[in-house]
């Protein structure tokens, strides 16, 4: 498949101003043309306080998988989605950040790999006419001495506006831990990550999922300034 892109950037910084300015063309062999862009301002207030305003489109074609592996679809749509978000950011120290984002994204044509056809119960992937996703971001960030914390949280509206229903595998929870500690050339992890309960597509009716947690760690040691050693576990704990 033949995908050509060209896109120009343009960022500015004047005083307390930060602005973005993207704009991309997408000439697809099977899809054909289609044009993004991305606005982005960020102002700080203060010097403490920072706001940030963002909005764009984006597009994303049907690979070869989805359209010819297992549950292809050759008659899929690509998808087309456009996005709003805000943002704020503080700073109390010079060792911590806190930051708040809150967005909504409108999405045409998603792909979604559902039960097609509950007779033979075939399941294949299919295109969602409107999804959207709302919801809000929090995350906290800080460093004391050689040890470094990460806290995120993410809530979250995932639906299906053509049916009403929750969108699949999707869950409205995301929360994340993160214990870092820094020794000369070396630095060790360990993340904590919990997801909520989603829904996955069952006949006659939706399937509840629960909600999992899973133990990630990691250790790094900088040989030298070019070469890095990395020893990482994922699920640690061996969650199924």
């Amino acid at each position: 498949t033949d995908t050509r892109l060209v896109y120009a950037q343009d960022q500015m910084r004047f005083g307390r101003h930060d602005l973005l300015l993207a704009a991309a063309h997408t000439r697809h062999e099977t899809f054909g043309d289609h044009a993004t862009w991305n606005l982005e301002y960020g102002r700080a207030l203060g010097e403490r306080w920072r706001v940030t305003l963002a909005t764009g489109t984006a597009f994303h074609a049907p690979d070869s998988t989805d359209r010819f592996g297992y549950g292809g679809n050759p008659a899929l749509a690509p998808e087309q989605s456009r996005q709003v978000e805000a943002g704020l950011r503080w700073q109390p120290t010079a060792g911590q950040q806190l930051g708040l984002n809150v967005f909504d994204m409108r999405i045409d044509d998603l792909i979604l790999f559902q039960l097609a056809d509950p007779a033979s119960f075939t399941y294949r992937n299919e295109n969602v006419e409107r999804a959207r996703i709302r919801g809000v971001e929090a995350g906290y960030e800080m460093r004391v001495a050689a040890w470094l914390l990460q806290a995120n949280a993410t809530l979250q509206r995932p639906r299906n506006d053509s049916s009403g229903e929750p969108l699949l595998r999707r869950a409205r929870q995301h929360y994340s831990l993160r214990v870092q500690y820094l020794a000369g050339a070396l630095a060790a992890a360990t993340e904590v990550a919990y997801s909520g309960a989603r829904y996955d597509s069952a006949f006659p009716a939706l399937v509840r999922l629960p909600g999992y947690s899973l133990v990630n760690l990691s250790v790094e040691y900088h040989l030298t300034p070019d070469w890095t050693a990395l020893a990482r576990i994922d699920n640690a704990l061996d969650r199924s």
